[in-house]
């Protein structure tokens, strides 16, 4: 059923609907909506929107609770509101290890990177559209996802309170953290190995990829996420916008809330940065906005994970 939902329920009944199981050489071809695709082995959950294909929109989960259902699609309700192609993306890693957050990685015997990249060339290529045309938009350990995802592709990235490095996140949480007890038991990997799938630092080194990045610092997590940051790309930062490279802007603010890490930028702000990054709005508007965003919070609101 190629054609998009009219309103949120009929959206909420279509995701309920039993998936349809393909392969990524069927992928060309489908018109279902809700498909469970194998690439190579391992079993993603999606969603697809069609429209216009001068555009795609990738939406990654963003779970960070294990006793979360599988699948559960965030941001699930904003392709409503697109006229472009967009798909919604759960973390099978987080299915295999009966964990979250899982950041789409795998674990260390079973890497899932590599299957994602195959997932979104083959989307790239069903609907016709470029590397630089394709936007990955998430937020948390799905932002991490992205961003990773990012070294390797020259797409356009909206990561909202990401993580950077997997161990830093890890030892920034409390002693007694789920997380903090588990990760490492259920994923496997070991902190001496220096696995590379553990940071995604490098993929600020790919220049033709371009990172729109927002950081609540009243989280502690995230604020230990960008000190990790500026150190290891060497760049000091401030509250508001920060322009740290051709392909890599910052908006850093200080909301306080019982959950910090969950206040990020609401669908409308979402748009003004996907326009942004594709270069229709130029310094002189969004510069502007972004002192509005971080100081007055207009655009900011608490991300709601429900549909």
């Amino acid at each position: 059923m190629n054609i998009k939902p009219k309103d949120k329920n009929e959206l909420k009944q279509r995701l309920a609907s039993e998936a349809k199981k393909i392969t990524l050489d069927d992928l060309a071809s489908c018109s279902e909506d809700r498909v469970s695709i194998d690439v190579d082995g391992t079993v993603f959950e999606n969603y697809i929107f069609y429209g216009k294909k001068e555009r795609l929109y990738i939406f990654l989960s963003a779970i960070g609770d294990s006793n979360v259902e599988y699948p559960k699609f965030t941001r699930a309700t904003w392709p409503l509101w697109l006229e472009f192609n967009s798909v919604l993306i759960d973390d099978p890693t987080r299915k295999e290890l009966s964990f979250a957050p899982a950041f789409f990685i795998g674990s260390k015997n079973k890497e899932n990177i590599s299957k994602i990249i195959k997932l979104i060339q083959s989307f790239q290529k069903k609907f016709d559209v470029s590397e630089e045309n394709t936007y990955i938009i998430s937020s948390s350990n799905g932002g991490y996802a992205a961003i990773y995802i990012a070294k390797y592709l020259n797409i356009k990235i909206i990561a909202y309170n990401p993580q950077f490095n997997i161990p830093t996140f890890i030892d920034s949480l409390s002693d007694s953290s789920f997380v903090k007890l588990n990760y490492y038991l259920k994923s496997g990997f070991d902190l001496k190995e220096n696995d590379i799938r553990l940071t995604a630092v490098d993929s600020f080194k790919n220049k033709h990829a371009k990172f729109f990045i927002y950081i609540n610092i009243s989280s502690k997590t995230d604020r230990d996420q960008l000190n990790f940051l500026s150190k290891n790309l060497d760049f000091k930062w401030n509250l508001g916008a920060n322009r740290i490279s051709d392909n890599l802007t910052l908006l850093i603010v200080e909301v306080d809330a019982d959950n910090p890490h969950s206040v990020q930028p609401s669908f409308d702000a979402t748009r003004i940065f996907i326009e942004y990054l594709a270069g229709n709005i130029g310094p002189r508007v969004f510069w502007p906005v972004m002192k509005i965003t971080a100081s007055e919070l207009k655009l900011v609101q608490k991300y709601d994970k429900s549909i």
